[in-house]
Order: C-alpha cells, then structure tokens, then sequence
C-alpha cells in the first residue's frame, strides 16, 4: 500500500487548496488597494477647482487640507454635495453589498433556452450575500467609527478595510453623507440598532466613474496577483524540492 503521506501526494493537495484559495483571492481583491499607490490625493484646492460634482470624487485620496468629519452632530447636521474624510481606528463589516455599477446588474452571457435566447442573470442591486464568482462587481457596507467614536454606516472601498485590518488604523477616502434609500435602512437595520449607529444618513465612500474608467485595470491588478500568489508558491516548492534533494544525496 502507498504512504498517502508521501511529499508527492501533500505537495498534490496542497497545490490544490493554494490555487482555491488563490481563485478565491481573484475574485475578492481590491484592486483599489494598488492602484491608489498611483492615485494623486484630492485635498482643499483639487476640490475647489472641480468643474462639476456629482459625486465622482466618491472614494479617491484624501489630501492633508481635505475637510474633516469630527462629530455625530456634524455628521447629521450635515448638507449639501461636500466631501469630507477623517482617521478611524475600528471598521465593522456587515453583511449587506450593492453592485459597484449599475452596468454590472447584467451577466453579458448568453444561451439558449427552449425557442428563445435568454441574455443571462440579473444581479441584484441590493444584496445580503456576495456570490463568489460575482464577488468583485460588488462592494461591502461598514460601520465605521468617528473621532467622538460615535459609529455611522458607509458604503466603503473594500481596500480600505483591508488597509485598516493592516495597519489598525487608517485614513478614509473623501465621502459624501447621503440619505439611505429603503433597501440600505432594512439591510443595515440590525447593525445600525446594534451600534447606536445613526439610521437615517451614511457616507458614500466609492466613485462609480472612477469604477467604470478603470475597470481594466481593476481585472489586470487581479490577475497579476493571481499569477504572483502561484508563482511564489511554485518557486517555494521548487526551493524544498531542491533541499530535500541535497539532503537526500
């Protein structure tokens, strides 16, 4: 009977569970976490100089002079288009995501059903689970705390929670406080109460222009961490391979 603990077998199903987990990796990376390396800060003059705003300044850098969000009484007594940002030491995921873009509700596939052609699944604009396939058109919801360490909900680049979960801290993107819509208030109901959150207001922390001009770029970072995870496993078990080998002679 063959050893099943054989280096050849462990390196098999090791192989197998580092290209899942890789696989996995692909679909939930930020690829904002990159490409913000890159991304020039938005601070008081970048802002006062916008010819426009509808929000697509949403989820970019913040510069040093960027307005800062300090209190929960600001926060709700807050109006108009502004942006604002500030340092928070705690961000809680919550099991609620909404698309990116409304141009990802549609799964550009097509197959034949019966006499007709059906053109694909419809993605939900609202959603309590993120389906791992689909992982990367959709974005989570947090909570995250001020500096009076009141908690407000936010519809946050993923990157930053992975900046936080890092580094313990971190400095968020420019925002906007907005109304929830109907949907947001019953997917974040148990949280907001939970937190003494407030129920009526988050910030929009995500540019869907800047989504939508860089979607190439977002796919070209995934794959390239994709193949870098892969090939520093590779080159790992060559290394041991070649160790056990020296040893072995």
């Amino acid at each position: 009977m063959k050893n099943i603990f054989s280096l050849k077998n462990i390196v098999t199903v090791l192989s197998v569970m580092v290209f899942f987990a890789d696989l996995y990796l692909l679909c939930v990376f930020p690829s904002n976490l990159v490409l913000d390396l890159f991304c020039g800060r938005m601070g008081k003059e970048e802002l006062d100089n916008l010819e426009y705003n509808y929000g697509q300044i949403a989820g970019y850098p913040a510069g040093k002079d960027a307005p800062v969000l300090e209190n929960i009484e600001q926060f709700q007594a807050y109006k108009g288009r502004g942006y604002i940002t500030f340092e928070t030491d705690s961000i809680i995921p919550m099991n609620a995501y909404r698309l990116k873009s409304a141009s990802d509700r549609t799964n550009n596939t097509y197959r034949r059903v019966g006499n007709r052609v059906s053109s694909g699944r419809q993605w939900h604009t609202y959603s309590t689970t993120r389906p791992l396939t689909k992982a990367y058109i959709y974005n989570r919801y947090y909570l995250v705390k001020l500096p009076d360490g009141n908690y407000v909900a936010a519809y946050l680049e993923d990157a930053y929670y992975w900046k936080y979960k890092l580094a313990g801290k971190v400095q968020l993107p420019l925002g906007q406080i907005e109304s929830m819509q109907p949907q947001e208030k019953e997917m974040l109901g148990s949280y907001i109460e939970e937190y003494g959150a407030d129920g009526e207001k988050l910030l929009s922390m995500l540019s869907v222009e800047r989504y939508e001009q860089q979607k190439g770029l977002y796919t070209t970072v995934q794959l390239v961490v994709f193949i870098v995870v892969l090939a520093a496993y590779a080159a790992v078990i060559l290394l041991i391979r070649k160790a056990i080998y020296r040893v072995g002679r």
